[in-house]
């Protein structure tokens, strides 16, 4: 990936299967794109047959690059936040965390859904919507969730029964959104 529209969009840091995409920007149109981004990034891992799980944070955070040694330093509550959150998902999906939603103008990006957490039900939160386009909706069903799932010679356990089947819930609650929004 590199920088998207100019040098100081987005950038990102790769470590074991997580993937960190940060951004020091907070105007309205900057993170309307950043939003979009990591809708397509989600979109784009699921369809490869990596159903992950993320959580957009807000807030001060480190961050610490030495070039010629390759490495970087990231620190702070929105990366803790957002790594947390993001653990606790009972699904495929982006959800908004609390110290971030006072950046959402683009209503069509997210909606208010019953979040499923693991071991502790469910959560009123806002989630990125991921079939916010109506067209793309339409290919999605059952069968193509449990082949996303079962990509990559992944098994499919009763370990992973409930992830796969809230995030049958999760897509069939975007595709209601998709239809409503103009």
């Amino acid at each position: 990936m590199e920088h998207l529209f100019g040098d100081h969009f987005c950038e990102h840091v790769i470590f074991s299967d997580s993937i960190l995409i940060y951004s020091n920007t907070t105007s309205d149109p900057s993170a309307t794109l950043f939003t979009i981004f990591c809708i397509s990034l989600v979109n784009g891992l699921f369809r490869a047959g990596y159903p992950v799980r993320g959580a957009l944070a807000s807030g001060d955070f480190y961050r610490d690059v030495e070039v010629e040694q390759g490495s970087i330093c990231l620190a702070g509550a929105p990366i803790i936040e957002a790594y947390e959150l993001a653990e606790c998902l009972d699904f495929a999906g982006c959800v908004v965390a609390p110290s971030a939603e006072r950046f959402f103008a683009l209503k069509s990006l997210y909606f208010q859904y019953e979040v499923p957490i693991k071991c502790r039900g469910k959560q009123g939160m806002f989630v990125l919507n991921a079939l916010a386009d109506e067209e793309e909706s339409r290919g999605i069903s059952r069968q193509v969730v449990l082949e996303k799932f079962g990509a990559h010679n992944k098994r499919i356990g009763v370990d992973v029964l409930p992830k796969l089947n809230n995030t049958i819930d999760f897509f069939e609650a975007c595709k209601r959104e998709a239809c409503r929004t103009p």
